[in-house]
């Protein structure tokens, strides 16, 4: 896996902040917030230098505004992550990305069986909205049928793709919404060019164009969208892990 690289200026913010806090950790998260990324600093209420707890609440309220793809912390000495800090990242599951004052170096650190849906840079026919649902559909041991070859901004030319090829997977149209329902979506026109998975709570996953992958709140802006439902006819998503 390749290691995810800090944008310059996010790197600077965190160099500043454990510069600023030293010797003792800083620690902050990257958070996505409706497809863009941020660092966001937090308080330490660790009382040991060489170790760091995220104030809860502030953890809370940040979780809350988005997706945390990243947890962030310093360390004053060394270049490897400690055992506390593996075990914490197992336990969490959110990747940990390391500073290291020392060698003014960063690290990033994976939990065990590390999936990414969020956070990913839009690429069509690679990483975009049919492909975060079809992976999203294999975290829960699901495999949906590849698309056929797609010609960008099709609904421009009169095609209708996602219509067309979501029957061929196993799913039926519904008009109620629960966990797990593919949202087809119109976004500038009648033809469907988008598609979501419904996670509860108006919380939708999707992929939107020049966005990072995320979690967002299907209000205002989605919901008005909506020109479809298609629930999957196989095992019920609330038995499974999210």
């Amino acid at each position: 896996m390749v290691d995810f690289q800090l944008p310059e200026d996010m790197a600077s913010q965190v160099k500043e902040h454990a510069i600023s806090v030293a010797p003792q950790e800083c620690c902050g998260v990257v958070l996505i917030k409706k497809g863009k990324r941020k660092y966001y600093p937090c308080t330490n209420i660790s009382k040991e230098l060489d170790s760091f707890v995220i104030d809860p609440l502030e953890f809370t309220r940040l979780s809350m505004q988005g997706d945390i793809e990243f947890i962030v912390h310093s360390h004053t000495s060394g270049n490897t992550p400690s055992e506390h800090d593996i075990d914490a990242c197992n336990s969490l599951r959110i990747p940990y990305i390391i500073y290291y004052l020392e060698t003014d170096s960063f690290d990033t650190y994976y939990h065990k069986n590390y999936n990414k849906l969020i956070g990913r840079e839009y690429m069509f026919g690679e990483q975009d909205c049919f492909e975060a649902v079809r992976d999203w559909f294999l975290t829960h041991n699901v495999v949906m049928p590849p698309r056929r070859k797609w010609l960008d901004n099709w609904w421009e030319h009169g095609y209708n793709y996602i219509s067309n090829e979501i029957f061929d997977w196993p799913v039926k149209q519904v008009k109620d919404l629960m966990y797990g329902d593919i949202l087809a979506l119109t976004v500038h026109g009648d033809v469907p060019n988008h598609i979501a998975v419904y996670l509860d709570d108006d919380i939708i996953y999707h992929h939107a164009v020049n966005r990072l992958s995320c979690r967002e709140n299907m209000y205002p802006l989605w919901a008005e969208n909506i020109h479809g439902i298609y629930r999957y006819k196989g095992s019920d998503f609330r038995r499974l892990s999210r």
